[in-house]
């Protein structure tokens, strides 16, 4: 797979919609919170700066946080918070089973897979902790530096799952075009299911509003299907249609969620 570009980097594909602002928790942080602002070209909040908006607050982990009145909490990427949860990632349950089982991770097997929008890591940190190569892509640099400051600075207990996962900053649709020796294309659209009635979790809300919905996702399943792998897996909504109305070779089904699989090579 081609090497995509850094954080930050001109030509980044970003959509960014409100305004954000990088902070630093205390002045341990204040020379990591400049460079990073840099990086992305963001604005640098001013110390003591009342909080107002979206901020990107660099501590030990770079937290997400929406400061406006109603907003959700702050989030972090999925590696920076399993430090806090010790061994609770690993625990099986039927989200994390399903999707082992669709992207064909079994005794003696595991896959390499490419998680083609990997926002905050959670999905490819399941992959990884099961043992699979996980090479995240993410076109958001925000997201990006995120996911990049967790890699570099893993839980001792999380070394080894992080040593299995790669970070490429860039577009999926691009990458995908040279995807190398892997075996699995993993999607995670950023799905708005018509008809909902409960609100979105916390990382979703914050996602939407900073980021806006993902564009038409069509053509990405597409580059996906054309590359030369074992399969392709579509994360969907339970009752959400097939994207880009195309049937699956077979579908494994959760309480909310439902994993898409095709199969190109047969």
């Amino acid at each position: 797979m081609e090497h995509g570009n850094p954080p930050g980097a001109a030509d980044r594909e970003e959509r960014i919609r409100p305004a954000c602002a990088v902070w630093h928790r205390n002045a341990d942080f204040a020379t990591a919170a400049a460079d990073l602002a840099a990086q992305l070209q963001l604005p640098l909040a001013a110390p003591g700066a009342p909080p107002a908006g979206y901020r990107l607050l660099v501590g030990p982990a770079l937290m997400l946080q929406d400061d406006r009145p109603g907003s959700p909490g702050g989030i972090v990427a999925a590696l920076a918070q399993a430090a806090d949860q010790g061994e609770r990632y690993r625990q099986a349950g039927a989200g994390r089973e399903a999707l082992l089982r669709a992207v064909g991770a079994r005794r003696g097997h595991r896959p390499h897979v490419v998680d083609a929008t990997a926002g905050l890591g959670r999905d490819a940190l399941v992959m990884a902790a099961a043992g699979c190569r996980v090479t995240m892509i993410e076109h958001c640099p925000l997201l990006a530096a995120m996911l990049a400051h967790s890699l570099a600075t893993p839980a001792p207990q999380l070394r080894q799952v992080a040593a299995r996962m790669r970070l490429l900053c860039g577009d999926a649709l691009h990458l995908l075009s040279t995807p190398g020796d892997v075996d699995v294309i993993y999607l995670d659209p950023m799905y708005d299911t018509p008809g909902r009635r409960a609100k979105p979790g916390k990382e979703m809300q914050l996602l939407q509003g900073l980021l806006g919905a993902d564009p038409d996702p069509a053509p990405l399943l597409a580059a996906a299907l054309a590359c030369d792998t074992c399969r392709v897996v579509v994360k969907r909504h339970r009752k959400a249609p097939a994207m880009a109305d195309m049937a699956p070779h077979h579908s494994i089904t959760g309480r909310s969620t439902r994993f898409d699989v095709y199969l190109p090579s047969r």
